[in-house]
């Protein structure tokens, strides 16, 4: 009896013991958009955590493979969202955001890889999540426990309230790993531009709603337990009308399938019309690299998923690529993603952090193996990031 006493006493303490951690993510913020003016929440992070540079995305530049990313650690042609939308040639299936099945849930095998909510269940560690790219799926054992439908409208408040109730629920109950979005920057950005005066808005906007975050976390005394880690999907940079590549235009004629549109896009059709399209992209020759399918530069580590055609076409940063819609943002992303507007924020602050630390330039494929480690679960081995390369944020 005494001996089943200390089992429990054990098992409570560990309990207790055990490090939280809440992934914040503001889409389309771009690395240096913290120093567009004062904003006191950042400002607070930064001289109690840790900032680095940039946090590098993966090609290509996109929302919703990013966000995957930064929760399995793997490139997009591995976990299958290489963009927001595609079709997957084996089967004619079209892939959209908006694209769900009658009970408003994705289809579970558009999502590959092992999300860090799989992870920390497989580790026996709850999870919850106010919304994040791969949550909404059939599969129940491939959801974090707590999850919401996406609602692009809830105020920041109920967001926020949601992530504090979950932080107090009973013990048994409570996540560990908890993710929340917001999307105002990358609203902004494509409306009005990077470099416009309604950005520092959206940017007090979003440290209003932090310094809210800080202070809850605070009333329920969780401030020495909760890790919090704030990244950005994606950068932003300046679009113009006259940089645009009439791809419709100049293919006028072709039956083909496209996958992505903006800034990259591949195509798929029979070899001889293959030939074709590269042959008159070629020939107008300005505003993109153009690339066979074989040869994309290994730093995209864009090959091997089907939906990828044989050529692949990625405009210049700043340049859009008209095939499907006319241009109508001021703002885009989805580029080379080594060029530096394309790169988001990395900060963070809690027990397993340095203080006042700043760093150079992070990859977002290795947030997924540091949340592994503050949480001490085990990652998936199949992942692309490496903890090596960012550990170094963490005290000793």
């Amino acid at each position: 009896m005494k001996g089943l006493f200390w089992r429990i006493l054990l098992l409570a303490t560990l309990t207790f013991a055990k490090p939280y951690v809440l992934l914040i993510s503001w889409d389309g913020f771009r690395w240096d958009y913290p120093d567009k003016g004062d904003f006191s929440a950042l400002k607070y992070m930064q001289e109690n955590g840790v900032r680095a540079q940039s946090l590098q995305p993966v090609f290509p530049s996109k929302t919703f493979p990013n966000h995957y990313s930064l929760v399995t650690g793997m490139y997009p042609a591995r976990h299958g969202m290489i963009f927001n939308s595609f079709t997957d040639p084996r089967t004619g299936i079209f892939y959209s955001t908006r694209r769900k099945t009658k009970n408003g849930l994705f289809p579970t095998d558009w999502y590959r890889g092992e999300p860090i909510w799989i992870t920390a269940r497989r580790n026996g560690i709850k999870s919850a999540s106010v919304f994040w790219v791969g949550t909404e799926v059939i599969d129940k054992q491939r959801r974090p426990d707590y999850f919401e439908f996406y609602n692009h409208y809830m105020p920041h408040e109920t967001r926020i309230a949601k992530i504090l109730e979950h932080l107090q629920r009973p013990r048994a109950e409570r996540p560990h790993f908890l993710s929340l979005y917001f999307s105002d920057t990358d609203d902004y950005g494509h409306k009005f531009g990077p470099d416009s005066r309604e950005i520092p808005r959206a940017i007090r906007k979003l440290d209003q709603s932090l310094g809210r975050i800080f202070r809850g976390i605070e009333e329920i005394g969780l401030a020495d337990s909760v890790n919090i880690i704030l990244v950005s999907d994606h950068g932003m940079t300046e679009t113009s009308p006259q940089r645009v590549v009439p791809v419709d235009s100049l293919l006028s004629g072709l039956e083909y399938t496209v996958n992505g549109s903006g800034q990259v896009s591949s195509f798929l059709a029979d070899a001889g019309t293959v030939d074709r399209i590269e042959k008159r992209l070629r020939a107008y020759g300005r505003g993109f690299n153009l690339y066979r399918r074989d040869n994309i530069p290994a730093y995209y580590h864009f090959s091997g998923h089907p939906a990828i055609g044989p050529l692949v076409l990625i405009a210049d940063p700043g340049w859009y690529l008209r095939i499907k819609f006319p241009l109508s943002s001021r703002g885009a992303h989805g580029y080379d993603n080594r060029f530096l507007e394309m790169h988001g924020i990395f900060m963070a602050m809690g027990p397993a952090f340095k203080k006042h630390y700043r760093t150079g330039m992070l990859r977002n494929i290795d947030v997924y193996p540091l949340m592994c480690h503050i949480l001490g679960i085990r990652p998936n081995p199949d992942m692309d990031g490496e903890l090596i390369k960012i550990m170094h944020v963490l005290k000793q």
